[in-house]
């Protein structure tokens, strides 16, 4: 059998920004590239000088053929890889997810791994749009709307249309993550845009009850749309996981030295 290379989108490139040893894996949404969170990468990593890695999930940042061939597994054992690839330069890693990258993010946490802890943007543990298709058969696609931004700071790279085989891949990647987030223990900062047309609010909430995490808490977004690392409150979703981190890396420090 004949393996397709696709070409990769100008833009929609992984990104490697090499620092301390404190790391973090930052991934995209479904159907986003790198390119969503790539702004939230530099401007952290030019004030705290953490190490950052952004991987492409399989299927993104090329066209709609080759997301159809990908399966949740293939998302997930993308972060997994990514994950021991920055643990190769860093003691300690964080996991941030915009999306469905928060849902890998959450999934990642739930299994075992090393991990800090967790920032989560609009993580889709739910997704009412999309919930027609779950009995639907799993040829052809659908259409999608423009990116649900506010007021963009630049143009998304993604596609205007999803197979349909994607989207129950996702379906599944939802209903296994629910399963987990108890599992989930590690710090936990939760970020949520009031005004998201993707993921409803309150499924922030119901990850935010289910995690046994000690160290948890919410922010809200007031003016962000769905896809908030691309929207207007990104000096407050930079702030937050800034003293989200500093606040996490001296809880170590002091469990360290007693």
């Amino acid at each position: 059998m004949i393996q397709v290379t696709y070409p990769i989108i100008e833009g929609a490139e992984e990104f490697f920004f090499r620092g301390s040893e404190t790391g973090i894996l930052i991934c995209h949404g479904f159907v986003g590239t790198p390119q969503s969170v790539r702004q939230i990468a530099e401007k952290i990593h030019k004030s705290t000088g953490c190490t950052i890695f952004a991987p492409r999930l399989k299927g993104h940042g090329t066209c709609e053929t080759d997301l159809s061939l990908c399966s949740h597994q293939d998302w997930f054992e993308n972060l997994v890889q990514s994950y021991h690839h920055l643990k190769k330069y860093c003691s300690r890693i964080y996991v941030i997810g915009q999306s469905m990258g928060g849902t890998l993010a959450l999934k990642l946490a739930s299994s075992g791994y090393d991990i800090a802890g967790i920032i989560t943007i609009n993580a889709a543990v739910q997704i009412p749009g999309y919930d027609c298709y779950r009995e639907a058969g799993c040829s052809g696609f659908i259409q999608e709307g423009s990116p649900d931004i506010n007021q963009p700071i630049e143009d998304e790279i993604t596609y205007s249309r999803v197979p349909l085989s994607a989207v129950q891949e996702l379906l599944q990647l939802i209903d296994s993550t629910k399963e987990r987030l108890r599992k989930v223990i590690c710090p936990a900062l939760l970020i949520k845009s009031i005004h998201d047309h993707v993921v409803p609010h309150e499924a922030t909430d119901l990850i935010y009850h289910s995690i046994s995490s000690l160290n948890k808490s919410i922010i809200t977004l007031e003016k962000s749309f769905h896809v908030a690392t691309m929207d207007c409150e990104l000096k407050k979703i930079i702030a937050s996981i800034k003293r989200f981190i500093s606040d996490t890396e001296k809880n170590l420090s002091i469990e360290r030295i007693s």
